[in-house]
């Protein structure tokens, strides 16, 4: 029995990332998208709250909001708020998500300072951060942040 769940939950969650990958494994990342899934579906139980008491969401790093879908069909009472300072990704977050009065973009970085800070992006996908990335290629620009409480 207990061999039979663990290898239906290996099955939902390869077909959950292949998914959310888009039919291709180049954006794939199974430890990120199980962690997801459990906490998704579950983050209520391990409050010991009621489903219907998630009433905020927070995503630092929203990349492409692949998360937003899932948590707005998860909780009905929900909203999410989604951090993303990188110009890359900030304008297909806002043509997805703009119009949908549960999901607020927030075009910045997250930090415990608020002002200017640099931001480092390579040119792989979804990569970003405010801490230097050591000695990979990358280009950096000064963004706004945030700090959130």
């Amino acid at each position: 029995m207990k061999q039979r769940f663990i290898q239906r939950l290996i099955r939902k969650s390869l077909q959950i990332a292949w998914r959310l990958a888009g039919g291709t494994f180049w954006n794939w990342s199974p430890p990120y998208e199980y962690v997801f899934e459990v906490t998704s579906e579950r983050v209520h139980d391990y409050m010991g709250v009621p489903k219907s008491s998630i009433k905020k969401w927070c995503i630092v790093g929203g990349y492409l909001g692949i998360e937003v879908p899932k948590l707005l069909a998860s909780y009905e009472n929900v909203s999410v708020d989604v951090f993303e300072c990188s110009k890359r990704y900030l304008p297909e977050l806002r043509k997805r998500f703009g119009h949908n009065s549960r999901v607020k973009i927030v075009g910045s970085a997250v930090s415990d300072e608020i002002g200017q800070l640099v931001f480092y992006e390579t040119s792989l996908t979804g990569s970003g951060s405010l801490l230097k990335l050591g000695a990979v290629s990358y280009t950096h620009l000064t963004l706004p942040t945030k700090r959130i409480v």
